[in-house]
């Protein structure tokens, strides 16, 4: 830290070092420049790291609390991992109980159904409007009511390469469908992408011909805290 000092021309104080490295109460953007310099980087490459939400931010309550008698789908949703939700939601209909159940924030309780369930985002694809590690709050599509809106966020599963982030068939993407021309002139052939919101992934396109084929799961609501 004292050589840091000395060879800072403008003498960075070794307090203010200190609140750099540990995180500590409120830097300038001059001095977050000049701490760069001394390290020979770039100031984005000191701002370039992973998010992860911060699981002490929400409260989580065991299967068995008392107080999920009467603040179930009120106050408390269900957890599921991501695969779990696609075996209990989907076509498959495995019997799956909630890992635990998360508290929602007091601007988000309200009354829920069982339609409703949440699960921790794993991977990139839809940074930085839902970062890995968040709870997010789906809710189970209804076709016979509405269709799923174009480009809608949602969790999918399909029949088709393994998701490398979730490492399953399924993803969490925005949903966006269209009919394209067949060799059939009679028949048009429905085309569903599955979009990032992060520019460094790319699309996922597919063609189902069976609801077996592809299946949304859950439509994103909101994130829990």
């Amino acid at each position: 830290m004292n050589r840091f000092c000395r060879e800072s021309d403008d003498n960075l104080s070794s307090s203010l070092i200190h609140r750099l490295e540990n995180g500590e109460g409120a830097v300038t953007i001059l001095s977050l420049y000049r701490y760069a310099q001394i390290l020979q980087l770039e100031p984005k490459e000191l701002l370039d790291f992973p998010f992860q939400a911060s699981e002490n931010k929400v409260k989580f309550l065991p299967l068995n609390d008392s107080q999920l008698a009467d603040q179930a789908f009120l106050k408390y949703l269900p957890v599921y991992s991501l695969g779990q939700a696609v075996e209990k939601f989907g076509f498959q209909q495995i019997f799956h109980d909630p890992q635990s159940w998360i508290e929602l924030s007091p601007a988000q309780v309200r009354e829920y159904t069982e339609e409703v369930f949440v699960c921790q985002i794993v991977g990139h694809a839809m940074s930085p409007k839902i970062q890995p590690g968040q709870y997010v709050v789906f809710r189970r599509p209804n076709d016979k009511e509405r269709p799923i809106a174009q480009d809608k966020i949602v969790l999918a599963s399909y029949r088709g390469l393994i998701d490398q982030e979730t490492q399953g068939n399924f993803t969490v993407r925005m949903f966006r469908s269209s009919r394209i021309a067949s060799t059939d002139i009679h028949e048009r052939k429905k085309q569903v992408t599955l979009l990032p919101i992060n520019p460094h992934y790319e699309s996922l396109l597919l063609y189902p011909q069976s609801p077996q084929d592809f299946q949304v799961i859950g439509e994103f609501l909101f994130v829990v805290g």
